[in-house]
């Protein structure tokens, strides 16, 4: 009798979760709810993700300087492999798993390794440097930023311009990777509790023990991060002269974070997952912005030769009476 007991309690839970989730589909279609919402959270905005922010530096105007002409020389050469050592191989975080039945618990340990993600490097990345550079430069005081196609068309129109010239020396995607793993779950400790209850001759804590396995409640985050740099060579050369008055690197880094997390218990189970990376071009934006104090710097410092050369004027003799 209480088999049939069990058995019409059972069916009669299962019909009512079919009946419960049928109701709740057909309220979702009349209220026209989605899972993602209306679509408000996808809408274009101004602006970039804070992950992609960078701030452009701003260099205010000093009246002891006079006004230096510049040009920047577009594209930028590209001159850059994404190679790396140790055969583009990282090694992720170790983790274990198990193979859990009523007499065995098998467990094996996993070192995974992965292959870091190879880009070709483009042109387009020399012309995007360029014109970022024109925009930092145009914010630098006492800098005039000639365009470099009208420079083109008439040299003779700026004799004392200088030009500016870039390289993209260095683009690696993954020059260095983090990995982070952490978990728990009841299974395990609930199985060794059963145990030890059983040795023990304590059946309340064999029960205990054995309910706490079945609960098999737990937790499991992995954290990813990966990290890239672009690096340029940046040169100013005196037109008048032909003399590299400067030339220097500078470098960007991007990031790429990756995160997923489980939780599970009592047969339900809820999973996350998120993404977040800096754009490529922005790590770029960032690196020229050094360069653009280095520049200033180096027109300062263009200056101070040109005044230290300068010829010592004579100094009148009074006529001796």
């Amino acid at each position: 009798m209480k088999r049939w007991h069990l058995l019409f309690f059972t069916v009669l839970l299962a019909f009512l979760v079919v009946v419960c989730q049928a109701a709740e589909a057909q309220k979702i279609r009349k209220s026209g709810k989605k899972l993602l919402g209306d679509g408000s959270d996808v809408a274009a905005q101004t602006g970039a993700n804070s992950q992609s922010q960078v701030e452009l530096v701003t260099i205010p105007l000093d009246p002891a300087l006079p006004t230096f002409y510049l040009t920047v020389e577009e594209p930028f050469i590209m001159a850059a492999q994404d190679i790396t050592s140790g055969g583009r191989v990282t090694p992720g975080a170790p983790e274990q798993s198990y193979f859990i039945s009523d007499w065995l618990v098998a467990t094996r340990t996993h070192s995974p390794q992965s292959i870091s993600p190879s880009a070709e490097p483009s042109e387009k990345l020399g012309y995007g440097a360029a014109a970022q550079l024109t925009s930092v430069l145009t914010r630098v005081g006492n800098v005039a930023v000639i365009d470099f196609a009208t420079y083109q068309a008439d040299p003779s129109r700026y004799p004392d311009i200088y030009i500016v010239r870039g390289t993209i020396t260095e683009f690696t995607e993954t020059d260095g990777l983090g990995e982070e793993s952490k978990g728990f779950d009841t299974k395990i400790p609930g199985l060794l509790v059963n145990t030890i209850g059983n040795i023990a001759g304590e059946s309340g804590l064999a029960q205990a023990g054995g309910l706490l396995a079945k609960i098999n409640a737990g937790k499991k985050t992995k954290i990813t991060t990966r990290t890239g740099v672009v690096g340029l060579d940046v040169q100013i050369v005196q037109t008048s002269s032909g003399q590299i008055i400067w030339s220097g690197p500078c470098q960007g880094t991007f990031t790429t974070q990756s995160a997923t997390q489980m939780k599970h218990g009592l047969g339900f189970n809820k999973s996350q997952a998120e993404y977040q990376a800096s754009a490529l071009n922005q790590a770029s934006r960032a690196a020229l912005n050094q360069a653009a104090i280095d520049i200033h710097g180096a027109l300062k410092r263009q200056i101070s030769k040109q005044v230290a050369v300068l010829p010592t004027p004579a100094v009148p003799i009074a006529p001796v009476e």
